[in-house]
Order: C-alpha cells, then sequence, then structure tokens
C-alpha cells in the first residue's frame, strides 16, 4: 500500500545561458549627430526661405573661395551684403579698382604707413588732402582699400541688387502752394518793417530822440509787437497811477498817427512789475495794469485810430514780466500794442493777446 501511494518523481533539465556582454552606448552618440545634422539642415532651409534675392547673393560670394575682393582685404564678412564703405551690395570689384591693383601690381612701391591711396583710381593723395577716417588707417593697406569708403560715389550696381529708384516728383500744386506762402511771408515781413519805421519816424518828427528810448519793437508769427514802456528815470506812468503824463501822451499820440491807417487789428494789453500794494487794499495790480491799457485805447482812438480795430483790451499784472530775472525792473511796466498779420504759415488765429 505504501508503494502505491508515493508520489512520482519528476526531473527537470534546466539549461543554463549564457551572459551576454552589456551593450555600448554608440549608438546613443550617433542617434546626436543625426539629429544635430537634421536640425541644422532644416535651420538652413528656413533661412534661404525667408532670404531675399540680395540677400542669397551676398551669401554666395561669402563663401566663393577665389574671390578677388576677398583676396585683396584679406577676408571679408557678409554684413547681409552691405559694404562697409558705401552701403551698397557687395559685389564685383569696378573696373577702377582692378585697374588701380593691377598699377600697384607692376613695380608700384607698396605704400607706408604715412602714405594714403585714393580707393578709385589707385593714385596717391597729398597728406593734407587725405581724410581721417580711421585711427589705423594706414596700418594695413589692404583693409585700407577694402573698407573705407571711395571718394567719389561707385557708377557700378553690384549683380543681383536692384539699382536706386528716384524719390516720386513733387506734387505741382503742394510746390506752388509753398512758393506762395514763402512769397507771402517775404512780403509780410517787409511790410512790418515798413511799419516799424514809420513808427520811429513819426516818433522822431516832433519828439526829442531820446523818447524812442520807450519804445521796442518785435517782429512776431502774429504780428508787430510795440512795446511802449518805462526806462530808469523815464516812466511812461506815475507810480500806481493810469493817468499819461506830457511825455507819454506824445508818444502813444505819434504811434497813433502812424498806425491809424492801417488795417491790422490791434491787441492791447498791460502789464506792472512786482510791487505788490498793501495788505487789504481794493486795488490790486490786475486793476492797474487793465486800466492802464483801458488808458492807451481811449488815447488811440482820441488820436484817430478806429475802435472797430481795437480787438482786445486786457491787464496781465506781474505775471508776464519783460525781464524774469529782475521783476521790479522798470521795463516790465509796459504797454503792449500788438498789429495783428499772422504769418501766413499758421493762418489767421486768435492769439492770447501777447507775449513778453
Amino acid at each position: 500500500m505504501a508503494d502505491k501511494t508515493q508520489a512520482p518523481i519528476i526531473i527537470r533539465r534546466h539549461e543554463e545561458e549564457e551572459d551576454h556582454p552589456p551593450h555600448g552606448g554608440a549608438w546613443k552618440v550617433a542617434l546626436a549627430d543625426l539629429m544635430t545634422a537634421m536640425m541644422a539642415f532644416f535651420l538652413i532651409m528656413w533661412l534661404i526661405a525667408s532670404s531675399d534675392e540680395a540677400e542669397l547673393t551676398a551669401l554666395a560670394e561669402y563663401f566663393t573661395p577665389n574671390d578677388a575682393r576677398q583676396q585683396e582685404a584679406g577676408g571679408a564678412g557678409i554684413l547681409w551684403g552691405e559694404s562697409p564703405g558705401t552701403g551698397g551690395v557687395q559685389g564685383e570689384p569696378s573696373s577702377e579698382e582692378v585697374e588701380g591693383g593691377a598699377d600697384r601690381s607692376q613695380g608700384e612701391p607698396v605704400p607706408s604707413e604715412g602714405d594714403s591711396f585714393s580707393v578709385s583710381s589707385g593714385t596717391q593723395t597729398p597728406p593734407s588732402e587725405t581724410p581721417a577716417r580711421f585711427p589705423d588707417e594706414g596700418a594695413d593697406p589692404r583693409l585700407s582699400d577694402a573698407l573705407l569708403p571711395p571718394e567719389a560715389p561707385a557708377e557700378a550696381v553690384a549683380e543681383g541688387a536692384q539699382p536706386e529708384e528716384p524719390g516720386p516728383a513733387p506734387d505741382p500744386e503742394r510746390q506752388a502752394e509753398l512758393e506762395r506762402i514763402l512769397a507771402a511771408q517775404a512780403q509780410r515781413e517787409a511790410e512790418l518793417e515798413r511799419v516799424e519805421e514809420e513808427i520811429r519816424n513819426a516818433v522822431l518828427a516832433n519828439n526829442p530822440p531820446d523818447l524812442l528810448e520807450n519804445i521796442d519793437f518785435q517782429i512776431t508769427p502774429e504780428g508787430l509787437l510795440v512795446r511802449i514802456l518805462d526806462r530808469d528815470r523815464k516812466p511812461i506812468f506815475e507810480t500806481g497811477s493810469a493817468a499819461f503824463d506830457d511825455r507819454s501822451r506824445a508818444l502813444v499820440v505819434a504811434v497813433a498817427g502812424a498806425i491809424y491807417a492801417l488795417p491790422y487789428p490791434i491787441v492791447i494789453s498791460g502789464h506792472t512789475d512786482a510791487a505788490p500794494y498793501r495788505d487789504g487794499a481794493a486795488y490790486s495790480n490786475w486793476e492797474l495794469s487793465t486800466d492802464r491799457a483801458n488808458s492807451t485805447r481811449r488815447l488811440l482812438i482820441e488820436s484817430g485810430v478806429s475802435a472797430e480795430r481795437i480787438a482786445r483790451v486786457s491787464g496781465y499784472a506781474e505775471t508776464v514780466p519783460l525781464n524774469p530775472e529782475d521783476t521790479l525792473a522798470p521795463e516790465n511796466r509796459r504797454i503792449n500794442l500788438l498789429l495783428r498779420f499772422p504769418d501766413p504759415l499758421i493762418g489767421d488765429r486768435d492769439p492770447d493777446a501777447d507775449q513778453p
């Protein structure tokens, strides 16, 4: 019974596998080289597709091994087809440059550091006429010939380069309008100078010459600015008063006699110095400057100037000093008469009275 219950013995045969040597990493290097080459290839294809004809021409010239331009210069950069001197596309040397190089090769001495040669013809230039383009210009004649711009503009156009197109022709209407404006400006300036001279002559006609010290003139974009102003010990108005004395009245009457027949509108403005009134006073420099401007308006009308020509009367107190360095200076106390004759370039705009 014991023999029948005994399990059979099973023998399994195991074949031992031989160990394989470890794989190397050479395939990784090859794959990396392949990927790098593919990346470079696609980059070159993209650059070629995005470059224009001039850039491709310059690139081809750069990789040409026996280019005469490179041999003469000892090497050259791409610079996207532009030469450092002329700003044009690099190409074959001009006939003048080839002739100049041939002349030097036929026994002409090599220039020293102190010599200078013209790029276009190869002839020697006196030292006094040599422009100092680069500090080390004479160190290497080859670099000097290659990098410096020619003395005269090159007439030859490099192969593949587009010739420079002339600019658009000027518009005849705009040209005529510009000429009209320039002529009107010249006529306006001559007219204002004539008016200024007439005012000077009118002041000197029946008055002492020193009365001209209390008046000056300035041609502005808005017209002729006539200033009637105080001088040291020669005031136009008494202190704090808007009444004219005999001297200032004669000056305003003379100005009115010179301008009463003119067509130009008149802008009158009064200005004071920065001397303040006492605290609590009901009268200030604003009222004083306005009253003086109004007194001038009334005297001009009494002297023959049409009231319709008065365009504006205003007072600025001490806010627009003629001498901002000394706000108490006598010239800050003044009356401005602006004869409005605007510059045709700016048109007939309405100025905010006048400037100093």
